[in-house]
């Protein structure tokens, strides 16, 4: 049993103090084990130990996955993500895998860069202030330019039944769903972009 050490209104830090019983039940349920290593005058430290199988076929997909992105030569993306800290981690993602980066924070703005670029694939987020991803994917489709066919992937928080067909049907080719994985977005990239020929990237 895990209690708070100081229960009162005033405490300088806040909590309902659930958590670590949260993580006990949790790790319990995977036949694992949760311990508290005291540090008097600094805190506790609290370790676990969980015994995780790994199939061996994932572990040889994700070596062909590793394989098939190093032929793929670097691409121009877009990224629409109104949040700052997951533009950060998907503009990293993409940077560490060779390709160069524009952000756009809504939808407004991605269409002002898609009049003046030429971008090989887009990452949507679906809920943005100003334009949202399915407005401004709905945009692009009808517009009938340069980006009328260039794949969009939708990255999104929504996991509801339904979202992602209200992707595909906004004119949306994929959907991930946040919190995004390097290995996940290296395996959209290779499938959408595989054996395409490379657009030119110049502005128009």
């Amino acid at each position: 049993m895990f209690i708070q050490g100081d229960s009162s209104f005033s405490r300088q830090y806040g909590g309902l103090g659930l958590g670590l019983a949260m993580c006990k039940d949790i790790i319990a349920h995977m036949q694992g084990s949760l311990f508290i290593v005291p540090m008097p005058g600094q805190g506790s430290r609290f370790n676990f130990i969980v015994d995780l199988k790994v199939e061996q076929n994932a572990l040889l997909n994700l070596d062909e996955l590793v394989e098939s992105d190093q032929s793929i030569d670097p691409a121009h993306m877009l990224v629409v993500e109104d949040n700052q800290i997951n533009q950060m981690v998907l503009k990293g993602i993409l940077q560490t895998l060779g390709h160069s980066v524009l952000i756009a924070e809504n939808g407004v703005k991605a269409l002002e860069l898609l009049e003046n670029h030429a971008f090989d694939l887009i990452f949507m987020d679906c809920q943005m202030p100003v334009m949202d991803g399915f407005e401004t994917t709905r945009n692009i489709r009808n517009g009938k330019g340069y980006h009328q066919y260039t794949p969009i992937i939708a990255v999104t928080a929504n996991a509801m039944t339904g979202d992602r067909e209200r992707c595909l049907d906004a004119g949306m080719d994929d959907y991930l769903k946040k919190p995004i994985k390097k290995a996940i977005i290296r395996q959209k990239i290779y499938q959408w972009l595989q054996g395409q020929p490379k657009k030119n990237k110049t502005a128009r």
